[in-house]
């Protein structure tokens, strides 16, 4: 742009310089006609001729008065002379009156011109009368004579003059004319010089040019892609080395031919072509100036291959062109697949080297409970000193063994995706929870353990319990091991930001008095298998994997960990995680008015109610006939199976694990039979579900799941529900995380279709249920038997629920949870909360019964 520029001024200088030159030279041919003219004048010798005319006119005075004087004298006058020579002198003085005179001069000729022309009538008279009037013409003549004199001078001087300005006038003409050739002169030899400049200029200019043509040229041919230059009318100008090897067509074979046709398939063409004509009409093109773009191209041969174009256009006097630059992605994508291919492979021995470790602790840690279960049946008998100690040292090495073998699955878990699940989660329960499931393990190292909340109460959050859970343990149980008779602090503090609703920072910090970190420790305590006193780690039974989990699950939360310790008085954590903030006190309240108004109103469907639990059915047949629905129980899926070949009905509740036949079991046998509910909706009764689970209920041709504890709004939003839609059915709510015992709704609406004496049959008879089920998952802990304890913690949670029991459904949920992912240590610490929650619930059922404004207050 600046070359430009500086191009169009030079030429416009030039166009001034040339301009200005060729005026002054214009100017110097006037003024050459304006002296030529000056000097013919002077050459033609006025001042000689006006001479003569003055001298003339004395002769001719003095011959009229000598003419005169000659008839005064004489008888016979010759008058006719007279008359002649006054004729001959009266002519010659109008010739003066074109000249130049002096002032004098002129009142002379004026004086003269009038005394002559008072003597005409004299002249032309008779004779006589001229003859008389002779002496006194004579005397007038003698008086003029200075006169005629004068006249003669005057124009002889006036003449002079005037030949002196015309010399003066020429030759400032010729200064004038010497000074404009001076500056043509000048002007002509800087034009010369800035033509030759230019010349030299455009010389080098063009040289560069060529140079430059030469070097891009080598650019293009030299350039790894292919550059494939062409017309508004996609024809091919330019075609570089690179695209002769993409494309396998020579230079001189392709230019000026039509590039769509040559370059691109079928498919390709086409929208190449729509782009170009839209280019014609609009001046706007789909690809050019648009970044890259992939495309299929056409090979010489036929080949087609995928390549990445970046199409620009330029201006040119002709018109617009397109410059495409081509790379050949063949290699890469074959690479591309190679790659997905070996992270397919990856991803796939990752989950199986997973499956092992879970399979290999399941398979090491069921011999090793049994084994821990037989010592400690040993400890209750009656044993001598030697024995007694053996027996410690095989307790003490299979506890260490059990923890190396937890922790290790622990990393496993924090790289587990489903381990960071959001849910809707209770801070503050959690927090409570968790200081109450380590309370024995402080009580046996004689630690006090203390918990302050800060910010937390009424806000739920969206985040991963088990994460937070797994985050709290680790920091907790390693405070309590390194504090024996100390004290051990849980300080949670959540701060809402102020530039953004909803979101805040929430402050974990775990402080001990225990032993201490030394300063150059406290950066690599994070790391795997750290261990800071050997001796001390093996008394306590430690792998040194702790830190390094709370530090995985702090990173995938999007948080931060840091350490503040001092040796000999103590270590605090301190964890800053984000968080969002769930508002469900609203989603909860939509439509809860209505629903206890009793405004909302239902047509009457015939429902089918599976579930091996009584309790769970008996409820279920209260809520559904209060709701005007007509209902029908089965205790199981084969129950349902032959209920529903039997007859029709609008909605199916199928509980998912029953002892006989499962609910997916039962669902499949109704979809694939010829009973009059092929086609009925089917909803998933359960506890607890998981997006894979949800999935296999999918594929088992279920319609949909309705999530237990069953509260009266979810269970007629269930019954209205549109199950056309297939992922209508399956949109669960995140469970919320317990914030006390009791959950008041739930109590609410139990005591609102149950009345106080069924209520309390049915809660007699859920705790006969749960006293059974907990004797079951005791069992089937102390003998490893995960699937067995999974059940009864599935069943209990589903009776739970039922029963508006929020914190032990928590409890039992995340029990069931661990059952799958097979982590001993915690199923471990959610048993040894068990009764103790199961406790709080009845003490706060009783409070329900004995005082009906007690479930405000129970949790």
């Amino acid at each position: 742009m600046a070359r430009s520029d500086t191009g169009r001024e030079a030429e416009k200088n030039r166009f001034t310089l040339t301009g200005l030159t060729v005026l002054a030279l214009a100017f110097i041919l006037g003024l050459s006609f304006i002296v030529r003219d000056n000097l013919n004048v002077m050459v033609v010798a006025q001042g000689d001729e006006l001479s003569w005319r003055a001298s003339q006119v004395e002769v001719e005075y003095l011959k009229l008065l000598i003419a005169i004087k000659d008839a005064n004298a004489t008888d016979a006058p010759d008058l006719d002379e007279v008359r002649k020579r006054f004729d001959v002198f009266y002519s010659r003085l109008p010739l003066f009156k074109n000249e130049t005179l002096t002032d004098e001069a002129q009142a002379s000729l004026g004086a003269m011109q009038e005394r002559l022309d008072s003597f005409i009538p004299i002249i032309d008279g008779p004779d006589a009368r001229l003859a008389a009037a002779l002496p006194e013409f004579q005397k007038d003549l003698l008086e003029q004579q200075e006169s005629t004199r004068s006249i003669a001078l005057g124009a002889i001087q006036g003449s002079t003059e005037i030949q002196a300005l015309q010399r003066q006038r020429v030759v400032l003409l010729l200064e004038a004319m010497m000074v404009l050739i001076a500056l043509s002169a000048v002007a002509i030899v800087a034009t010369i010089f800035f033509l030759q400049k230019r010349t030299a200029e455009q010389r080098r200019a063009s040289i560069q040019a060529e140079e430059k043509r030469r070097q891009l040229q080598a650019t293009l041919d030299g350039a790894i892609g292919g550059i494939v230059v062409c017309d508004k009318d996609g024809n091919v100008i330019d075609f570089n080395a690179g695209a002769e090897t993409i494309f396998g067509y020579r230079k001189d074979e392709i230019i000026g031919r039509y590039m769509p046709e040559l370059l691109l398939p079928t498919g390709a063409r086409e929208a190449v072509e729509q782009s170009m004509a839209r280019y014609h009409a609009t001046g706007q093109s789909t690809f050019s100036d648009s970044g890259t773009h992939e495309f299929p191209m056409l090979r010489a041969d036929g080949t087609v291959f995928p390549a990445q174009t970046q199409i620009t256009t330029a201006q040119m006097q002709g018109g617009a062109i397109f410059i495409s630059f081509c790379r050949d992605l063949t290699r890469e994508k074959h690479h591309e697949a190679e790659l997905t291919k070996a992270s397919e492979n990856a991803i796939s021995a990752a989950k199986e080297r997973s499956r092992f470790f879970a399979m290999m602790s399941h398979e090491m840690r069921t011999p090793l409970n049994g084994v821990l279960s037989a010592l400690y049946l040993l400890e209750e008998g009656s044993l001598t000193d030697e024995q007694r100690e053996h027996l410690d040292t095989a307790l003490f090495s299979g506890d260490i063994l059990l923890l190396h073998i937890n922790d290790v699955l622990a990393i496993e878990r924090s790289e587990d995706e489903r381990e960071l699940e959001q849910q809707v989660c209770d801070i503050c329960s959690l927090a409570s929870n968790m200081v109450r499931m380590l309370e024995p393990m402080a009580k046996e190292q004689s630690v006090t353990l203390d918990l302050e909340k800060k910010g937390l109460n009424g806000r739920q959050f969206l985040s991963s319990p088990r994460a937070l859970q797994q985050i709290l343990i680790n920091l907790l149980s390693n405070a309590i091991k390194f504090s024996p008779q100390g004290a051990v602090s849980l300080f949670v503090r959540y701060t809402p930001s102020d530039g953004f609703p909803g979101q805040g920072v929430l402050r974990l910090e775990v402080s001990d008095t225990g032993i201490g970190i030394a300063p150059e420790d406290r950066d690599r305590i994070f790391d795997d298998f750290v261990s800071l006193d050997e001796r001390y780690e093996r008394r306590t039974g430690g792998t040194g994997l702790g830190l390094g989990i709370v530090r995985r699950f702090t990173q995938r939360l999007g948080g931060s960990i840091h350490c503040m310790s001092e040796v000999g008085e103590g270590t605090t954590f301190s964890l800053d995680l984000p968080m969002t903030e769930a508002d469900l006190d609203a989603q909860l309240a939509q439509g809860d008015d209505a629903l206890r108004s009793g405004s909302v109103t239902l047509a009457s469907r015939r429902i089918l109610v599976v579930d091996d639990n009584k309790v769970n059915r008996n409820v279920m047949e209260k809520m559904l006939t209060l709701a005007g629905q007509n209902v029908r129980l089965a205790e199981g899926g084969e129950a349902a199976i032959r209920l529903a070949s039997q007859q029709a009905f609008d909605l199916i509740l199928m509980d998912i694990s029953m002892p006989d036949v499962s609910g997916t079991q039962a669902t499949r046998s109704i979809r694939a039979g010829d009973g009059p509910n092929m086609d009925t909706p089917i909803v998933a009764f359960t506890a607890h579900a998981l997006p894979d689970e949800l999935e296999s209920f999918r594929q088992a041709g279920m319609s949909g799941c309705l999530m237990k504890p069953v509260n009266r709004k979810a269970l007629i939003e269930c019954i209205g529900k549109d199950y056309t839609t297939a992922e209508d059915g399956f949109t669960v709510d995140a469970p919320v995380e317990p914030s006390g015992v009791l959950e008041p709704n739930q109590v609410s609406d139990l005591k609102s279709f149950l009345g106080p004496e069924e209520l309390a049959a049915h809660l007699n008879e859920f705790r006969e249920n749960a006293d059974s089920l907990r004797l079951e998952m005791k069992a089937a802990h102390v003998s490893a038997d995960l699937e067995r304890l999974k059940t009864a913690a599935h069943a209990l949670a589903g009776t739970s629920g039922m029963a508006g029991a929020l914190q032990l459904f928590g409890l039992l949920r995340d029990l069931e949870q661990c059952c799958v992912h097979m982590d001993m240590g915690r199923i471990d610490l959610l048993m040894a909360g068990l009764d103790d929650a199961y406790d709080r619930l009845c003490d706060a059922w009783d409070q329900v019964l004995a005082n009906p404004v007690a479930c405000d207050t129970a949790g």
